[in-house]
């Protein structure tokens, strides 16, 4: 049985009166989770939400739904497997052909996460961005190249609550930040592990988001600090924040795992607008944002003129040479015993 979450009563009120304001947008995000492995009934249920997640409701219906990363499977990147390959598909493969057909069919756009068989060979962790009228969506990214998804950028390979995670066994990595044009506005997905970045958040700002749309399932100890990173972020960026997390026990391979939810909606002054319950799954968040809100915080807030990217450069420089892995872990001596090798 969905959830259904409803923003506040004055928000519900902008969101009634939406049509007479160009700068509203009316969102849902969906927080999905437990997922069975067989695909084709895994689609069927995440396009019963698509569905139930793009009827009007109390107010209009929205403009932009937003699903988790790798929504369409369980997250499969702490098994190693490698008969979970053959789930990644093509741009025009069955999920996305079915994603574009049910947003024309709803006249309502859609970001989700995949797992994509690139053009080039290589799997990636991947976002699309669908029109309302079922057109794929194409992004630009900070070396100015057309990209036909948003590609995790950063690949995680760590112990998180005690699962062995290896995403680097399953995705090749992006090349960076893209924003798309979508519903009216400018948006920038990442995926995951991404958001811990400062510099993709700067990326997706200078290439003029208004939006970023974090697709994430995420779990552990991240959970304490996931709504006041997001804030951080959307200050820092002065961006809306649209956050869409896997939610609940989803069981792989014979280990189940607890994701913790929280897709959340955050204002570019880096304010909680609202959010879904912690470890709930196929839960629906709506509410409205106000992209004016953008240029208001960033004229109150002139963050923008008081950067130092130069102090970025040298912080690249001296990245570069930091040791990792094993040799970071075990201090200067091996670090130097380490580059020697």
């Amino acid at each position: 049985m969905t959830h259904l979450h409803q923003s506040s009563s004055e928000q519900t009120i902008r969101t009634s009166q939406r049509n007479i304001c160009a700068s509203q947008r009316n969102i849902c995000i969906v927080q999905s989770g437990g997922m069975a492995g067989d695909l084709a009934q895994d689609l069927e249920r995440l396009l019963h939400l698509f569905a139930e997640a793009a009827a009007p409701g109390t107010g209009p219906r929205p403009d932009l739904v937003v699903f988790p990363e790798l929504c369409n499977t369980p997250y499969f990147g702490a098994t190693g497997n490698d008969a979970y390959k053959l789930w990644a598909e093509p741009l025009d493969g069955p999920t996305l052909t079915a994603f574009r057909q049910a947003a024309r069919e709803h006249g309502t756009a859609v970001v989700l996460g995949f797992y994509e068989a690139g053009a080039d060979g290589a799997l990636y962790n991947s976002g699309a961005v669908i029109e309302a009228d079922g057109t794929l969506v194409h992004g630009t990214g900070l070396d100015g190249r057309t990209v036909p998804a948003y590609r995790k950028t950063s690949i995680p390979q760590s112990l998180l609550a005690d699962v062995p995670i290896d995403e680097k066994h399953f995705f090749a990595e992006g090349s960076g930040p893209a924003v798309f044009e979508v519903a009216g506005m400018r948006i920038a997905p990442l995926i995951c592990y991404d958001r811990t970045f400062p510099e993709y958040w700067l990326g997706a700002r200078a290439l003029g988001a208004d939006v970023v749309v974090p697709l994430v399932s995420s779990l552990g100890s991240r959970e304490k600090l996931f709504l006041q990173e997001l804030q951080v972020r959307a200050l820092e960026t002065q961006t809306w924040v649209l956050a869409a997390n896997r939610g609940g026990p989803e069981t792989l391979d014979g280990r189940t795992v607890d994701y913790f939810g929280l897709s959340c909606v955050v204002d570019p002054f880096g304010d909680l607008v609202d959010h879904l319950p912690a470890h709930h799954h196929d839960d629906l968040l709506r509410t409205d944002i106000d992209l004016d809100a953008v240029p208001q915080a960033r004229a109150a807030f002139p963050l923008g003129r008081d950067r130092r990217p130069d102090l970025l450069e040298q912080a690249a420089r001296r990245f570069a040479a930091e040791p990792v892995g094993a040799a970071a872990l075990a201090g200067p001596a091996l670090a130097d015993s380490a580059a020697l090798a």
